[in-house]
This record gives C-alpha cells, sequence and structure tokens, in this order.
C-alpha cells in the first residue's frame, strides 16, 4: 500500500528542470511547481490583449490555497464589478470557468464555493490591480472594493515581488521564453504605480527610478 525509496551509496540524484530552476530563481520548489503547472496551461490560451491574465498568473505566483490572502473577496462587489467589465477582461473569466449561469447564482447567494472559489479569490485581486495599473486612485479603488488602502500598496508590493521571481524563473526554463518579456513589462508597471503624471514623467528617457 505504501510505496518505499530505497537509497544506497550507488543511487544518484539527479535534480529536474523545475528544480533546478527553482534553485536558481531562489524560490520554494512547492510554489514553482505550482506556477510552472499555471504558465504551462495558460500558454495555449493566454490572452494578451490587456493585462487581466498576465495579473492573473502574478496573483496565482502568491496565493493560497483557497486565493484568500490579505483580503476576503465581496462577491457583491465582484458580481457588479463583472456586469460592467468589458469583453475581454469578461473572455479571462469565461476561460477560468465562470459562466453567466455562475454569476447569476452568486447574485443570489452571495456567496463563492466549489472548485471555482480559489479562481474567484484570485480574480478579485486581479480586477483591483487592473484599475491600479489604470492609475485610478488608491482611495476610489479601495472604496470600490471595500479593501483597505494599507492591504492595496501590500498587493501592489508582493505583486511586483511575484512578477519579478517569474522573471527570473522563466530565465531559467526554456520553455517559458516567451514569457520574459511579458512579465517585465508587468514588473514595470507596478513599480510605476502612482499618478497619473509620474506615469508621464517616467516615459523620459533621462528619468528612471532610483532605489534607496
Amino acid at each position: 500500500e505504501h510505496r518505499r525509496l530505497f537509497i544506497s551509496k550507488s543511487t544518484r540524484f539527479q535534480l529536474t528542470n523545475i528544480g533546478r530552476a527553482a534553485f536558481k530563481a531562489g524560490i520554494d520548489y512547492e510554489r514553482t511547481y505550482a506556477i510552472h503547472a499555471e504558465l504551462k496551461l495558460a500558454q495555449k490560451q493566454l490572452i494578451l490583449t490587456n493585462y487581466a491574465h498576465l495579473l492573473y498568473l502574478v496573483v496565482s505566483f502568491n496565493s493560497n490555497t483557497k486565493g484568500d490572502e490579505l483580503f476576503q473577496t465581496d462577491t457583491n462587489i465582484l458580481y457588479r464589478a463583472y456586469m460592467l467589465l468589458d469583453e475581454t477582461t469578461q473572455s479571462l473569466f469565461h476561460l477560468l470557468g465562470f459562466t453567466e449561469a455562475i454569476a447569476v447564482k452568486m447574485a443570489k447567494t452571495l456567496s463563492v464555493q466549489g472548485p471555482l472559489e480559489v479562481k474567484l479569490n484570485r480574480l478579485y485581486k486581479v480586477l483591483v490591480l487592473v484599475d491600479i495599473l489604470n492609475l485610478t486612485p488608491i482611495h476610489i479603488v479601495a472604496s470600490r472594493y471595500n479593501v483597505e488602502r494599507g492591504m492595496l500598496q501590500t498587493l501592489i508590493n508582493q505583486s511586483a515581488a511575484g512578477a519579478s521571481a517569474i522573471v527570473r524563473l522563466c530565465e531559467q526554463l526554456d520553455d517559458f521564453w516567451c514569457y520574459k518579456s511579458l512579465f517585465e513589462r508587468i514588473l514595470a508597471k507596478l513599480d510605476r504605480c502612482g499618478t497619473m503624471e509620474l506615469e508621464a514623467l517616467l516615459d523620459l528617457p533621462a528619468v528612471k527610478i532610483v532605489n534607496k
């Protein structure tokens, strides 16, 4: 009933490609394995008409088993926000299994349960990050999604760190060569989260961010 592994002096150990990438990128193996599966799946159907799908992968990197880290999802707000989304962003919800029927059911019960729970909890954070990347003032985003401003800043910092980690990981895996520049772009956008005037200023060639 139980598998056993017998190790002798002649036993050879060899790193897998994922294990080697995790070591070089400085990422926990279990987290690396989980995001590797997410990236592999997304490779076949990646939506690049906006940043939402890439942000979903960044959020997935930092996600716990329920996707409810940092703050809880307000299902009433999630439903209303979903109904106002453009077709492209709604297509990400559909890709992840969120149908109109489920949306109506969620509106009636005001709860998220079952296999979709983790995905919808992640998507809630994606909607928050999309607004932030669109330079919506932080206090408006906080009010819109019923989230404390401090948590929003934590989400931004956590997402930037996640995007940076994914870039390091993709540098080590030839299969993910196409992801590197995409997540570098996301990282740059997250680093610039501020006012509209700051975004335009940082586009100037002689201006750069200095980390002290």
